[in-house]
């Protein structure tokens, strides 16, 4: 108890000399002093507590090595790391190509906009992650610590490329074809058959959401990768603790909802009180001390707990008890399809003018005269989107058997709960919800391969996934050809 006393006081008043010298604490109301103290002192102390009962356990890697050093794979570990996973890295990098060529065209000056790309803030991420004054964006209170994690990689990759747009869509399309490989990575794990890691990979990286955001610059991308390596590492029961604090973390950083679903995860994966607790504390004490650092460095951050910083969300809230039934029903019907349907298939989306002379906005809905429109299939469309509805049913049906017949819950459990957790979020929260497809297309994509995993050698469902991507293939073509077919008519005109 002591102890704890200790880590406290110590907390309380390191956060008083921080809140001090760089927020004028007592200039401030004083129900933002309160909460400043409060916040930062719960975290500080919290993260001293533990630093003294985590510490001891690595006295033994200390003898040996530095920790760093320890922590670096052998040479011929990597080696045969490369040789075991060349056809999943080979994948990731056609991906790759393919996003950062689409980027070039979507995020080029005079065409990258704001939501104009299915609600995309396009052209303030360009700026926030390699603009030279892009620390002066007003970064919001959904992403805690943002600049610290993207602004570090612009400003890398500023000295190699020439501006910051390329910088961007680099660094988008490389979140975007890593994705692709974690996504065979996590297959080719737990089935060990690299023919249906590659068919896992490439359904994932011909889905909706990662060739959009894979493509155009925006934050949840990066969101998207993190939540994937933070569950390839739950695989690992062993050795991927530290790994798991520090994806959370960063994932906590990027969109601070995300913290939900690695929770959500690791109570799936190691559902014991003490470990959960003490990831639970860790991960939102050093996650509160980054986003009042980051307000600190870069004054243009919200701090997510300030009233000042949750008002401004007010006005993306969906509220079931103001509004009237039919967008009750429109709202709900509208994210069935987008989360189910519109993240792995594109349908044809709408066009929007504002006004003559004005870049066209995408929308996969409309609200028209009191009723919703949404984008439908047409032609092999159809089809296809039947056939991943088809795959999803098999894939639920075999899990829902394999957990009556075991009687426990593992990493796919995890999963579901991360697509209810994003149902009721987007529900409530939100404009166009394709754009925080990145956060549940993964949940989706691992679901299936892990649903469909014990016949990942039988020729019937690796026939079937090949017919299914061929048909995949030709419709999102046919999705990016309208957009850009759309986009060059318009430049042509103005």
């Amino acid at each position: 108890m002591k102890r704890i006393l200790r880590a406290f006081i110590a907390g309380s008043l390191l956060a008083l000399l921080f809140n001090s010298i760089f927020f004028k604490l007592f200039e401030r109301s004083l129900w933002d002093q309160i909460l400043l103290q409060v916040f930062l002192t719960a975290a500080l102390g919290y993260c001293i507590y533990w630093g003294h009962q985590i510490w001891p356990e690595n006295l033994e890697l200390r003898k040996k090595y530095d920790l760093l050093v320890a922590a670096l794979p052998e040479k011929s570990t990597v080696q045969s790391f490369f040789r075991e996973h060349f056809w999943g890295m080979l994948l990731g990098v056609l991906f790759f190509g393919v996003y950062f060529g689409l980027g070039l065209f979507f995020n080029q000056p005079g065409i990258a906009q704001v939501d104009n790309f299915f609600e995309a803030d396009t052209m303030n991420w360009i700026e926030r992650i390699a603009g030279v004054a892009g620390h002066e964006e007003t970064m919001r209170a959904p992403h805690p610590f943002a600049y610290l994690l993207l602004r570090p990689l612009g400003w890398i990759f500023n000295l190699i490329f020439p501006g910051p747009y390329l910088t961007a869509t680099f660094l988008t399309a490389g979140a975007g074809g890593s994705a692709v490989f974690l996504v065979y990575l996590f297959s080719q794990f737990r089935t060990k058959n690299t023919f249906y890691a590659i068919l896992m990979g490439g359904l994932f990286g011909l889905s909706t959401s990662n060739m959009v955001y894979g493509s155009v610059v925006e934050s949840y991308i990066f969101a998207g990768v993190i939540l994937l390596a933070f569950y390839f590492f739950l695989l690992n029961r062993e050795k991927s603790e530290w790994a798991l604090w520090g994806l959370s973390l960063i994932s906590f950083g990027i969109t601070i909802t995300n913290f939900v679903q690695t929770w959500l995860g690791y109570i799936a994966s190691r559902p014991k009180f003490n470990r959960v607790i003490r990831f639970t504390g860790l991960v939102i004490s050093v996650g509160i001390i980054l986003n009042i650092v980051q307000a600190a460095w870069y004054p243009s951050s919200e701090i997510f707990f300030l009233r000042s910083g949750s008002e401004a969300e007010t006005r993306f809230l969906f509220s079931v008890f103001q509004e009237p039934s039919w967008k009750i029903v429109g709202r709900l019907t509208l994210l069935t399809r987008t989360m189910l349907l519109y993240s792995i298939v594109a349908p044809l989306p709408f066009v929007v003018i504002a006004r003559p002379g004005t870049f066209p906005y995408f929308q996969f809905y409309q609200k028209i005269d009191g009723m919703f429109l949404y984008g439908d299939y047409s032609g092999l469309g159809q089809i296809v989107v039947l056939l991943w509805l088809l795959l999803f049913v098999l894939a639920t049906l075999a899990f829902v058997i394999k957990t009556i017949r075991r009687r426990q819950i593992d990493i796919a459990f995890g999963l579901v709960l991360c697509l209810i957790f994003n149902f009721l979020l987007h529900f409530n929260y939100g404009d166009e919800p394709i754009l925080y497809s990145a956060h549940w297309t993964y949940a989706l994509v691992l679901w299936v391969s892990i649903g469909c995993e014990q016949w990942a050698a039988k020729r019937w469902l690796q026939g079937g996934l090949i017919l299914f991507l061929i048909g995949l293939v030709i419709n999102q073509w046919q999705f990016f050809q309208f957009v850009i077919s759309t986009m060059i008519a318009h430049l042509g005109s103005g």
